[in-house]
């Protein structure tokens, strides 16, 4: 499978990923890096043979044509986002079904920008995090994938932020090989289907599988 990334920062879940290229089915593999991210990301990237571009421009409209104009040229299998900025329709329709965004939050519940925060403001009881496909509106594309932890009482939003990226983790790489194993199915309704997965169980739904879940124990996530 040829896989694309976009980072805004460290790049912990791409990396993790490209570490375990192999297991997850991965063939070839770029990431593009905006101009905040991580200055270490090109020779990480390199370490793993996967291809880095970085994307250090101040205007909007021209930071978007140079993204389009990469990652419809790369046509990978499946583009996955850790962004902090919104793609354009451009890029969303020419990469319908292959475009993933990753959210800090269990949609539809606090779409949009700082999720954690508002949901520990908020007073919730349970957050989590969502992958789902990218559509034309603002975090409402057909949802893949979930991950749930508990709101403690005195949870800050740095506290709550750490306990959901241990469950994004192994969800992120199981997404990942879910995709190159050809199971995921993105109906005409807009429904996502994962064959043969396991629909039943906590705290990630689908269930991550057993191949996944030992990535994930030897990477010490």
């Amino acid at each position: 499978m040829r896989i694309a990334f976009c980072v805004s920062g460290a790049g912990r879940l791409a990396l993790t990923a490209l570490r375990h290229g192999r297991a997850l089915g991965i063939r070839e593999s770029l990431l593009v890096a905006e101009g905040k991210a991580d200055p270490g990301l090109g020779s990480a990237c390199a370490a793993f043979g996967a291809t880095c571009v970085r994307i250090d421009e101040p205007d909007r409209a021209e930071f978007d044509r140079r993204l389009d104009a990469t990652l419809l040229d790369w046509n990978a299998d499946l583009t996955l986002l850790t962004f902090d900025r919104l793609v354009d329709a451009t890029l969303v329709d020419g990469l319908r079904g292959r475009l993933v965004n990753v959210h800090m939050a269990l949609l539809p519940s606090f779409p949009g920008f700082s999720a954690v925060r508002r949901a520990v403001s908020g007073g919730v009881r349970l957050a989590g995090t969502t992958m789902h496909f990218v559509d034309r509106t603002m975090d409402g594309g057909p949802i893949l994938a979930q991950s749930v932890v508990t709101v403690r009482p005195d949870d800050t939003p740095d506290e709550l932020g750490r306990r959901l990226y241990q469950g994004l983790a192994p969800m992120y790489l199981q997404v990942v090989r879910w995709f190159a194993e050809g199971r995921v199915l993105l109906d005409a309704s807009n429904r996502v289907q994962v064959e043969r997965a396991v629909y039943t169980g906590l705290p990630t739904c689908p269930e991550v599988e057993p191949l996944v879940a030992s990535l994930v124990g030897s990477a010490g996530l």
